[in-house]
């Protein structure tokens, strides 16, 4: 539910995702109850019933939750800038984890013939589920768009084989994503000790460092998400 595109969460209702969340909650608690009750009275631990006791049942609950949330929902959303929409030819997302913050700076390249770059920048934490999305956008300069078509295919190449982008969970860690035309998608972060090719990262800041107007700014709940701005801005997490 958490990992859901924000376009695909418009389609429940408000209460859904905390029904839903709620409701598993309860089952990982009953399971493990019932299974107590059930069991011979004989069997005692500290001259005490293993069958009336309830603690057992919550640690149980606790740690199967536990282990959901480590494997479905952190990170809560995982880098979620690189989004095929409307295809852009180029894209570099850097994400910063540091502790319980992630910071995320996607810059895209738009057009074949009239090219325009854009910049969506967001910062998070773990648990807070509202945040910002800054969004901008500019035409390319003509000084780097030769650059930028150094590092694409002609249209008609067939892609190459894409890298298996994976949650970012050390507590200090980067990670870097480039996607373009004809180009499968590749990965590198930190935590597995592999760099990005400086060229990704020099046209990254070059791009960066573009002027841009055309600002608009998005708040996101990632449980519903609630535009302030008439943009809609399509999302969708690299991983689901």
């Amino acid at each position: 539910m958490f990992n859901l595109s924000d376009k695909e969460l418009v389609m429940y209702p408000f209460l859904h995702p905390q029904l839903t969340i709620f409701s598993i909650g309860l089952m990982a608690l009953a399971l493990p109850t019932a299974a107590l009750r059930l069991l011979p009275a004989h069997w005692q631990f500290r001259k005490s019933p293993v069958c009336e006791r309830t603690w057992p049942a919550f640690a149980a609950s606790f740690l199967l939750l536990a282990f959901w949330f480590s494997q479905s929902v952190m990170p809560y959303r995982t880098p979620g800038a690189l989004d095929y929409s409307d295809w852009p030819i180029l894209q570099i997302l850097h994400v910063e984890k540091r502790g319980l913050q992630f910071h995320e700076t996607c810059v895209s390249v738009w057009g074949h013939y009239s090219f325009s770059v854009s910049t969506s920048r967001n910062d998070r934490r773990l648990f807070p589920y509202r945040f910002q999305q800054r969004y901008a956008s500019e035409r390319l300069p003509a000084s780097l768009i030769e650059r930028v078509r150094a590092m694409v295919q002609p249209a008609g190449h067939a892609a190459e084989k894409r890298d298996t982008a994976k949650p970012l969970r050390e507590w200090n860690v980067d990670g870097w994503y480039f996607r373009g035309e004809g180009v499968g998608l590749k990965a590198y972060s930190t935590e597995k000790g592999s760099t990005p090719p400086q060229e990704i990262v020099d046209r990254f800041h070059d791009l960066e460092r573009i002027p841009l107007s055309h600002e608009r700014c998005l708040s996101w709940l990632l449980l519903r998400p609630a535009l302030r701005s008439g943009c809609a801005l399509c999302q969708s997490p690299l991983l689901r």
